[in-house]
Parts: structure tokens; C-alpha cells; sequence
């Protein structure tokens, strides 16, 4: 990382770990105005939804951005 000197072995990680500095949020979900940093973090969001309303939309679709 350019700005704290973290090194991370997949640049998918790097990318990941940017978001803490710029505050990147690009992760939107659809049931209510909250957004996440990371696609993992989404779907652990979701699952409350899921359990609030019932049977949705499987959590693949999540993934997919479907």
C-alpha cells in the first residue's frame, strides 16, 4: 500500500485494503441505504434482511451482482 506500507501477497487484497483510506463503499444494498467496503460484508448484511422478511433472493445472486 502506498499510504501505510502494508504489503498483501493478492492485489485483491491491496484493492480491499485501500478502501480503508479512500472510504470507497462500492458494495449497495438494495433492501435499505447501507454500503460496504467489502462484497463479504454485504452478504453477512443481507442475511439479517433474509431473516426479517424470509425467503429471498439466494445470497449467489449477492455475489454476482444480480
Amino acid at each position: 500500500c502506498g499510504q501505510c506500507d502494508k504489503h498483501f501477497s493478492e492485489s485483491s487484497r491491496l484493492v480491499e485494503h485501500q478502501r480503508t483510506h479512500t472510504g470507497e463503499k462500492p458494495y449497495r444494498c438494495p433492501d435499505c441505504p447501507k454500503t460496504f467496503s467489502r462484497g463479504s460484508h454485504l452478504i453477512r448484511h443481507r442475511r439479517l434482511h433474509a431473516t426479517q422478511r424470509g425467503p429471498g433472493p439466494a445470497l449467489g445472486a449477492v455475489r454476482r451482482g444480480l
